[in-house]
């Protein structure tokens, strides 16, 4: 018997079917080896699709995910992204982007082209030029911004100015007095610091740093009565305010006697009042009509505009460094220490006079640098903790209890009545250490290198693996013979025991005589034998090769494997329940769960998988002619019992083999399913396009016979095509006389008869007649037309 050759161009051929009558011969080209030589061309080519694709000569048109997942994102006015493999629907939420306005309720607004709020105010008075000013009573801006004032620092102006100038300053060094503490209040602070450190740095006059000119605060008397001329703050109990609201109070006399205040509170409104020779007007409140911009523009002279606010910080900066004109950055340059110069002042009076010993610094516990090593030293009496160089070669081979005669470094550690010694080679030759423990030194030791081999660590007892990654020495070579107990050593055994491995036996008491056997032992018992001549013995069954000597009709008795027969070979098999099974060994790129088997049972022939799901076909031999001739079914008769494309229903939830449930699925292979694609093509559903085709989808649904060029039913409808619920047309009329309904028909019925007249005046007896139309009253209804039925599974033939 022989292998089956491996196809040079595999394949897909059909696979041959044999006759009862047919006699098989084996060889090249005979019957009985055709089958399995066709099956095994189809599994090579099968085999060769899978290579291409795994190895990319062959693409792959649909996969069920993706073999890296990636990940897909949006930016812009939103933000959104998701990860995706293609193994299901994935979504995400999207962040919409900030817009530079300020939530809240905005009366005017502003566009852009995109649809995008860009900013957004309150309603100012200049957004009604026409509005006479005087006649506002409500609804004034209370802000700069909303008077349209674009000079003048507002409130938050100014905080941002301060913030700006403190800049995250820490809250113990946010002022002028607080940094001035942290300097010790030393005006020359840096001059100090220099002549300490002995370093040169220019000098920073912040003495004259500063903000003028506040106003004094007032907490009680009279308005009337502040002088001189200047700003004022006024608090509640100031009597004579035009409102009852702190604010600032401006004093402008020319002479005693004739001058004017001016008042305005912290709500926003000004107001004025004027003396003329010793004699009070009463508060007028000023109002301004129109849009005014400017402080100017109001007559304000003591304000401060923006101008005057930069220049005022600018004042403050005085041409400090761009890295030190900001608290925090002073803040920061100081370390945020707000004792500062206390904090240097202590610094300084812990540093050591620089020195170039490690006793200078007062350094007790480093190991120190030691005098080199001289000629003829004697390393044993070196026991002094430090490092020792040794710089000549020729100094080291005069000294004494040197680990190698070069030049190097000796490391010295003592503790305890202890000392190591290490000594690491100036050339990288080696490292060696030692210890004395009680006055003895133990022997100089050298640390391995990093190797990869045996001979690299110096290891002359081992086997080392060669290239191929194999062991072999002349040390591995066996005595031969068979051993009788554990403690044998002979042959290659297997695990502690000696008794159970492979062994070569020989013949004699000489152990040089040539071995017969090769003996496969386990627990001392011969489990196999292979002999000189070519035998095979195994336990139970003796010598194998006269279990298998065939003659030209072969009886074959219990289980057997042919791995192929010789021309004109006719085979009787025997055994089974009334005649021989022939079992054929699956390929292991075989799409079967199981062997097929051919045999003959209570009268029928049987061609099935077994050890799988047991498909197969059986012929009831009683039932054919007595006298059939050559011929049995054909694939061809098989098929057309149940041919591709054909629907049946099932008393089942789950269709049988060879059969797809009818639920218009749409990734049916047109390969794996080629002979229903032949039969039906792509007029339930396209799939892909290329590789996958659709098929009905009877669920829920009726099948109507195809009126195929009938006019007088169903006329014109496609073939596969679906028809919606529709029912004849219902009609019915009504007919009345006077004033009411006096009859129906159809399927209109009147609710009930009435009678009456309708007066000749202007006030007519009213009535009303009611009908009523309702199938349910007479008929079962439903949201579909149906008749009676049973729900069964609809599956289509593959």
């Amino acid at each position: 018997m022989t292998a089956l050759p491996l196809p040079a161009k595999p394949g897909w051929p059909s696979v041959t079917r044999y006759e009862v009558t047919e006699r098989l011969l084996g060889g090249d080209g005979g019957p009985l080896n055709r089958a399995p030589a066709e099956l095994l061309e189809r599994t090579e080519f099968l085999k060769k699709q899978i290579d291409d694709i795994v190895s990319g000569a062959l693409t792959a048109e649909y996969a069920d995910r993706l073999k890296t997942p990636r990940n897909i994102a949006m930016t812009g006015d939103g933000s959104w992204s998701v990860t995706f493999d293609a193994g299901g629907n994935v979504s995400g939420a999207l962040t919409l982007a900030n817009t530079p306005v300020t939530p809240g309720t905005w009366a005017m607004t502003t566009v852009d082209a995109k649809g995008r709020v860009t900013a957004g105010r309150a309603l100012a008075a200049y957004d009604v030029p026409s509005l006479d000013w005087t006649k506002i009573t409500s609804g004034k801006p209370t802000t700069l911004g909303g008077y349209g004032i674009t000079d003048a620092a507002s409130k938050t102006d100014l905080q941002t100015a301060v913030n700006n100038l403190v800049a995250g300053a820490p809250g113990a060094l946010d002022t002028l007095q607080e940094l001035a503490a942290a300097l010790g209040n030393d005006q020359n602070f840096a001059g100090t610091i220099a002549n300490t450190l002995s370093n040169k740095a220019d000098k920073a006059d912040l003495a004259n740093a500063g903000l003028l000119g506040f106003a004094k605060n007032i907490t009680q008397g009279s308005c009337l009565e502040f002088r001189p001329n200047g700003l004022y703050h006024v608090a509640d109990l100031v009597k004579d305010r035009p409102i009852a609201s702190n604010g600032m109070l401006a004093v402008n006399f020319l002479v005693p006697g004739w001058g004017s205040i001016a008042y305005q509170s912290w709500g926003g409104a000004t107001f004025e009042a004027r003396v003329e020779n010793g004699i009070w007007q009463p508060w007028v409140k000023v109002l301004k009509s129109g849009q005014q911009s400017t402080l100017a523009s109001y007559g304000i002279t003591d304000a401060a505009s923006k101008t005057d606010l930069q220049t005022a910080v600018n004042n403050l900066v005085a041409g400090a460094p761009g890295a030190l004109d900001t608290l925090q950055e002073l803040a920061a340059a100081l370390g945020n220490d707000q004792n500062f110069a206390g904090s240097i002042a202590k610094a300084l009076s812990n540093k050591a006079d620089r020195a170039t010993t490690l006793a200078g610094y007062g350094i007790a516990d480093a190991m120190p640098l030691r005098p080199n090593l001289g000629d003829k030293a004697d390393l044993n009496s070196i026991t002094g903790t430090g490092i020792y160089h040794q710089r000549a070669n020729a100094q080291a081979v005069s000294g004494a209890n040197y680990p190698v005669g070069v030049a190097g470094m000796l490391f010295v550690y003592a503790s305890d009545g202890m000392v190591y010694q290490t000594y690491q080679a100036y050339d990288n030759t080696g490292f060696y250490y030692r210890a004395q423990y009680n006055g003895r030194w133990s022997a100089w030791k050298r640390l391995a290198d990093d190797a990869t081999t045996l001979a690299g660590y110096g290891i002359a007892d081992a086997v080392p693996l060669d290239g191929a990654g194999r062991a072999s020495a002349q040390s591995f070579r066996a005595a031969k013979g068979l051993p009788m107990n554990d403690s044998a050593a002979v042959g290659f055994a297997f695990g502690p025991d000696g008794d159970t491995g492979m062994f070569a036996d020989y013949s004699g008491s000489n152990p040089n005589t040539g071995s017969k056997t090769i003996n496969l032992r386990v627990d001392s018992k011969d489990v196999l034998v292979a002999d000189v001549t070519g035998g095979l013995w195994a336990q139970g069954y003796g010598w194998l090769h006269d279990k298998f000597a065939l003659s030209s009709n072969p009886v074959l008795k219990g289980v057997t494997k042919i791995e192929r027969l010789a021309p004109d070979t006719i085979i009787t098999a025997q055994g089974g329940d009334e005649g021989g099974q022939l079992n054929f060994e699956r390929s292991v790129n075989s799409s079967l769960n199981g062997d097929v088997a051919i045999d003959i049972w209570r009268n029928c022939l049987r061609i099935f998988e077994t050890g799988g799901e047991n498909r197969g076909i059986a012929i009831d031999l009683s039932s054919l002619p007595a006298r059939i001739g050559t011929r049995l079914a054909t694939t061809d008769d098989v098929a057309s019992a149940a041919p591709p494309g054909q629907i049946a229903f099932f008393a089942r939830d789950a269709a049988p083999a060879g059969w797809l449930k009818c639920d218009g699925a749409q990734n049916v292979s047109r390969v794996a399913y080629a002979a229903l694609f032949a039969a039906i093509g792509d007029r339930f559903g396209v799939g892909d396009g290329k590789t996958t085709f659709g098929i009905p989808d009877l669920r829920g649904e009726f099948v109507r016979g195809w009126s195929a060029g009938r006019t007088d039913a169903d006329s014109g409808r496609a073939f596969g095509s679906l028809q919606m619920d529709a029912i004849r047309n219902i009609t019915g009329s009504l007919s009345a006389s006077g004033t009411c309904f006096d009859g129906a028909s159809g399927a209109i019925a009147l609710a009930d008869t009435q009678s009456g007249s309708v007066a000749n005046s202007a006030t007519q007896n009213g009535r009303t007649d009611d009908f009523i139309f309702d199938a349910s009253r007479v008929v079962p209804v439903s949201n579909e037309v149906r008749p009676r039925n049973i729900a069964m599974l609809a599956c289509i033939k593959i």
